[in-house]
């Protein structure tokens, strides 16, 4: 939880993106990070929300996984 950020996004292509950001602290090693992914592609497929798709989630958890991935890498430096 904290201050909800607006991030105004920038350009991918011509349609729509996700912005995703994580902010915070781990044993003191502070962070804030942000991936972006689009979604246009997906649009002709759907029938409901963008987030049904399994095609979304993937983007989702390959953006969620990236931002760990770097978190982990910055606090295994700064602990040496």
């Amino acid at each position: 939880m904290g201050t909800p950020v607006y991030i105004a996004p920038g350009k991918v292509g011509d349609g729509d993106e996700v912005v995703v950001r994580l902010a915070g602290e781990v044993n003191g090693v502070p962070f804030d990070l942000s991936r972006r992914f689009a979604y246009t592609d997906l649009m002709p497929k759907l029938i409901g929300m963008a987030g049904q798709k399994p095609e979304y989630g993937e983007r989702m958890r390959a953006a969620l996984t990236s931002i760990a991935d770097e978190i982990v890498a910055k606090i295994s430096t700064a602990q040496r």
